[in-house]
C-alpha cells in the first residue's frame, strides 16, 4: 500500500491498546471491539473507489487550500470487514427518528475538541457501508484508518471516516 495516497484532515490518533466502536441511534446501543465484530457478523468484501474530494485541485488556476493533488488521489481498493447493515440489525435496527448515519473519528489532538465527523443519508450508509479492518487482503494499517475505517462506496473519501469510534 506504499503507493496509495494519504490525506488526513487532523493529526492521526495516538496508538491505543483497545479500539472500541460505540454504536448509537439503534434500538440497543452497544460498544464493539474488532473481535466482537468478527465473532458476531459474517465477513464481507467490497471493491470500491476511494477518492479524495480534492483530487485534481492542484490543476486549478486558483488553488484552494489543502494538499495540491494532481490526479493521484484516487484508487480502486478491496475492503474487508463487516456490513454496517448487519451490525445495525444485530443492534435491533435503526432508531425510528434516524435520518443520517454519522461517523466520528478518533483523530485530532487529545486536548483539542475538533474531530472528523461525517454524515451520509441513513439508507446509503446502512445499505452499502462497511466497517473495514482489511485492505487488499492485508490488515488495515493505522495510516489508512485502522483499527477500523467506515467505507461508504460512492462517496468521497472524507465520508469514509478513519479511526471510527462512534457510529
Amino acid at each position: 500500500m506504499d503507493k496509495l495516497f494519504r490525506r488526513d484532515n487532523l493529526p492521526p490518533p495516538p496508538p491505543c491498546d483497545g479500539w472500541g466502536l460505540a454504536l448509537e441511534g439503534v434500538a440497543n446501543p452497544a460498544t464493539f471491539t474488532v473481535p466482537d465484530l468478527v465473532e458476531a457478523l459474517r465477513p464481507v468484501e467490497v471493491t470500491a473507489v476511494l477518492q479524495c474530494a480534492g483530487n485534481g485541485r492542484g490543476l486549478l488556476a486558483d488553488r484552494p487550500p489543502g494538499t495540491p493533488w494532481g490526479t493521484g488521489a484516487a484508487a480502486n481498493l478491496r475492503w474487508s470487514g463487516v456490513a454496517v447493515a448487519d451490525l445495525v440489525d444485530l443492534a435491533g435496527g435503526a432508531d425510528d427518528s434516524a435520518r443520517f448515519l454519522t461517523a466520528l473519528g478518533a483523530d485530532g489532538a487529545p486536548d483539542d475538541p475538533k474531530r472528523v465527523e461525517r454524515s451520509v443519508p441513513l439508507h446509503a450508509g446502512v445499505e452499502s457501508g462497511v466497517l473495514a479492518f482489511g485492505l487488499n487482503g492485508e490488515p488495515l494499517s493505522t495510516e489508512h484508518g485502522g483499527s477500523v475505517r467506515l467505507v461508504i462506496p460512492g462517496y468521497f473519501a472524507v465520508n469514509s471516516v478513519k479511526w471510527v469510534v462512534t457510529l
